[in-house]
């Protein structure tokens, strides 16, 4: 391609990427007008990047539109090219000796005199465009402003800025008292955070550096808690019937919302431990009359004075089987929170005879309010052997010592 030729197409292409940019343009600074009045300066900043780049990309693609194709219908319309633009960009090589002759004067004819490439200025398009966007922008900056639109910041009235200080947390009082049948003081800490037993009344009193119009305790699974203010103080009052966070919120919002933590102790059954005897079942000696018991029993809290003792009474064989029941109440002795129960059985009073079985269990409460909580022992048994086993006992007993000496005596004889 000779060298006029490649200048007027690139004026051409240049020309094409100007006009679009001056149309487009218009049209990105009237949206950008229209997103400050609307939006704010942060969306008319979004609207005029993203209508800048637009306008760029449409220019960009108008321009190379201007290819090879319509470089050649353009040559076509002028009269010294002769309706062979396409031969400028064929290779001499491959066409034919008329054909070489066609291009060689075709090429004498651009190298003379190159044609005008460039498209004319979209006049009427610049003044339609900058005319509209230019009464978009007047209207948008100059217009009644509602009451629910955002303004540009040059153009609003700033409000009167708020010079007092956030509210922050100037001391805390909190007052734990345990229920009664814990036997645990009242105490009160400086702290928010507490470990308590379950069941705590808490009463809270805090003071801040800056009074707020409202205040709460925001806790963790949505519940809140408003806090009446008494002169200089906040006050609120739960029950701790669970373990919870929570946070301090005001109005306005606190400098700082620290997550404080209550760990709240539920209060544990009684446990009872079997001291005598040392297993669940015992077979009783021969001429047994008494079965001694004990037991230990404790609790976080405390066990209540008196437990009670069952004793049942197994009487017959196979299906005959029949039970008397009977309850003693036992004193204990120690501590509350570990005491210990004893008691000795006399098995004639009960009315146990041999072959029967005596069933022992022992039912402690502790002082948990207002439903004690209760715990019972293993069961223990003792099985008296009937006459029967008894006496096979015996034999089995008398066979062991006379059989070794018979036999002794007989190896003697044979020796």
């Amino acid at each position: 391609m000779i060298a006029p030729l490649q200048r007027g197409w690139q004026r051409a292409r240049r020309r094409q990427g100007i006009a679009t940019l001056l149309v487009a343009t218009p049209v990105a600074l009237a949206a950008t007008a229209l997103a400050l009045r609307l939006g704010g300066w942060d969306v008319g900043t979004v609207v005029l990047l993203a209508g800048l780049l637009g306008a760029a990309a449409l220019a960009t693609w108008r321009s190379r539109r201007l290819d090879r194709h319509w470089l050649v219908r353009q040559l076509d319309r002028h009269r010294s090219v002769q309706d062979s633009a396409d031969l400028v960009f064929a290779d001499t090589a491959t066409l034919n000796p008329v054909q070489q002759r066609q291009q060689a004067r075709v090429l004498a004819a651009l190298q003379q005199h190159t044609p005008e490439l460039r498209p004319h200025w979209p006049r009427r398009a610049l003044l339609l465009a900058w005319g509209a966007s230019l009464l978009v922008i007047a209207l948008a900056v100059g217009g009644p402003r509602g009451s629910g639109g955002a303004v540009a910041p040059s153009a609003a009235r700033a409000p009167a800025a708020d010079t007092t200080p956030p509210p922050r947390l100037q001391s805390a009082r909190l007052a734990i008292r345990a229920p009664a049948y814990t036997g645990q003081a009242e105490r009160v800490q400086s702290t928010l955070d507490a470990r308590l037993v379950q069941g705590s009344q808490l009463q809270w009193s805090l003071r801040f550096s800056t009074p707020p119009r409202q205040a709460a305790l925001q806790f963790h699974d949505g519940r809140r808690i408003a806090l009446q203010r008494d002169g200089d103080s906040w006050t609120a009052a739960w029950t701790a019937a669970h373990s919870a966070l929570y946070r301090v919120v005001t109005t306005p919002a606190p400098r700082e919302q620290r997550l404080y933590r209550l760990d709240a102790t539920p209060d544990q059954p009684p446990s009872v431990r079997v001291l005598a005897p040392d297993r669940s079942l015992v077979l009783a000696t021969p001429g047994q009359r008494q079965w001694q018991l004990q037991f230990e029993a404790s609790d976080d809290f405390g066990v209540t004075a008196q437990a009670q003792l069952k004793i049942t009474l197994a009487q017959g064989s196979g299906e005959n089987i029949t039970f008397r029941e009977q309850t003693v109440t036992l004193a204990g002795s120690g501590t509350p929170t570990l005491r210990r129960f004893a008691r000795t059985l006399d098995l004639a009073a009960l009315g146990a005879e041999p072959g029967n079985d005596v069933i022992a269990q022992l039912q402690v409460r502790d002082n948990h309010a207002p439903i004690p909580q209760t715990a019972q022992s293993s069961s223990l048994i003792l099985r008296l052997p009937s006459t029967e086993q008894v006496q096979g006992a015996e034999l089995e007993g008398r066979v062991k010592k006379t059989l070794p000496a018979y036999f002794r005596s007989q190896r003697q004889i044979i020796i």
